[in-house]
C-alpha cells in the first residue's frame, strides 16, 4: 500500500512541476546539433569501447568517466585504426 502511495505522491509532484514551467512559456529548449559522419563515426566507437572496457570489469560510470578523461587519447585510437576493443585492451593493460 505505501508503493502506491509514493507513486501517486511522485506522480503528484510531477503534475505541479510540469503546470508551474509549460514549454508554452518560452522554455529554453536545447538546439538540434547535427553531427558529421566522422564525429558521429568516433562517438559510435567509442560507445563500443565502452562496452570492451565494461566486458574487462570496469563500471560502466569508471568506464565513461575514463574515455571522458582521456579523450584525446582514444581520439588517437581511432584515426590511428584500433578496434573498439584493440583500444579498450590497451586503456586496459
Amino acid at each position: 500500500m505505501a508503493a502506491v502511495k509514493m507513486a501517486g505522491l511522485i506522480a503528484t509532484n510531477t503534475a505541479a512541476v510540469v503546470d508551474t514551467f509549460p514549454l508554452s512559456q518560452g522554455t529554453i529548449m536545447a538546439k538540434k546539433e547535427v553531427l558529421d559522419p566522422e564525429t558521429l563515426a568516433l562517438i559510435e566507437w567509442c560507445i563500443e569501447v565502452e562496452g570492451f572496457l565494461v566486458a574487462g570489469g570496469a563500471t560502466v560510470a569508471e568506464a565513461q568517466d575514463h574515455i571522458e578523461e582521456q579523450v584525446e587519447w582514444f581520439t588517437d585510437q581511432f584515426y590511428d585504426g584500433l578496434t573498439p576493443e584493440q583500444a579498450a585492451k590497451e586503456a586496459l593493460a
